[in-house]
């Protein structure tokens, strides 16, 4: 008795189909199991594509991953080799277009691949900083949690004594877009003299005095703490009191028909985003140039490599009035300023200043 033709050809697609494919997955290569050559066409580029996923809108990002194909064991299983290591924190889907129809695979790095956060950084770079320092930043390795971590990082005195106040506690912890950045205010209310909190409990740091800056069990997105805690040592100058001034900076200016960076050169150490945000220049065009920044060491220099060769003409750099070094002092005055001690009444006025290129 035969069966009928619908059973027929059920068991017909179930023996001609692979097994359920499988990923095993390294940052360097995807390993599918349970897909041979004889499942694909290894001489088709389209057989095997790997696209990031957009976690939001539930979709593959165009254009596809670059990378190449390998047969392993005898032509067994297929391997995807991505031209550059897979990232952590990324969604990724990989398509397969088998003989019998597509297979889309959407995965990330497995957790024992991912590597636990450290401290990249810590902005101002130099550890001989005012006692009115106001805004400090701590840059991670990797994307982290936007709650909880603030109570990971502490000040502490030559013995060993927690500086009871010393961070202003946000509501909010303030991270950059990637949660790679952490912006750490010292509570400005303590910073800045003739407040009542001033008065009462006086600045967190003392000039000619040692503290450190500890930084330990923070987690990142994955809920992985620190590999290592982080300290940061901090000897105590005088207080700050002379506000940035553009009189005072010092411009290299490259020659046209070349991309060699403009530079500017402070006497004193600047707000690192401050340095990143409030400045730009604009060509003889009137429109803003295209380029690259970079902050040099201590916060002491800004260089501005364009995209293009300069051209002949008279550039212009606009400077917001906001920018600051880490006391909070701005091109406006004294962040700890007294009544009609600014120099401009409006703040975040643009200034200009003009610079030839020939």
């Amino acid at each position: 008795m035969s069966l009928p033709i619908f059973l027929q050809i059920a068991l017909f697609l179930i023996a001609s189909c692979p097994n359920e494919v499988e990923l095993h997955i390294q940052k360097s290569v995807v390993v599918i199991n349970h897909l041979s050559a004889d499942d694909v066409v290894l001489k088709d580029e389209e057989s095997i594509n790997l696209y990031v996923w957009d976690k939001l809108e539930e979709r593959k990002i165009e254009p596809p991953i670059s990378g190449k194909l390998e047969e392993q064991v005898e032509g067994k299983t297929i391997a995807f080799i991505p031209a550059f290591p897979l990232l952590e924190g990324t969604k990724y889907v990989l398509e397969i277009n088998t003989i019998n129809g597509l297979v889309n695979k959407v995965f990330e790095l497995p957790d024992e691949l991912r590597s636990q956060p450290v401290v990249s950084a810590v902005y101002p770079t130099t550890d001989s900083l005012s006692e009115n320092l106001l805004r400090m930043y701590i840059q991670f390795s990797q994307p982290m949690k936007t709650v909880g971590n603030l109570e990971n990082i502490k000040l502490i005195n030559k013995e060993g004594e927690k500086i009871a106040g010393a961070i202003f506690n946000n509501v909010h912890e303030l991270w950059d877009s990637e949660q790679k950045q952490l912006t750490i205010i010292l509570d400005p209310a303590r910073v800045k003299t003739d407040l009542k909190v001033n008065k009462r409990f006086g600045r967190a740091l003392e000039p000619g005095k040692n503290y450190q800056l500890i930084i330990e069990k923070a987690e990142d997105i994955y809920g992985q703490t620190l590999k290592q805690s982080y300290t940061k040592n901090i000897y105590v100058l005088k207080e700050d009191k002379e506000a940035p001034d553009l009189n005072n900076w010092s411009i290299i200016v490259p020659a046209s028909g070349n991309t060699t960076a403009l530079t500017l050169q402070f006497p004193q150490i600047l707000d690192r985003m401050s340095l990143f945000h409030r400045m730009r220049i604009l060509g003889p065009d009137g429109k803003p140039v295209k380029g690259k920044i970079e902050i040099g060491f201590k916060e002491t220099s800004w260089s501005f490599t364009p995209f293009k060769k300069w051209e002949n003409g008279k550039y212009i750099l606009q400077v917001s009035s906001r920018l600051e070094d880490p006391a909070g002092n701005n091109l406006i005055g004294l962040f700890d300023h007294k009544i009609g001690g600014l120099k401009r009444e409006r703040e975040g006025e643009i200034l200009e200043v003009e610079v030839d290129v020939r």
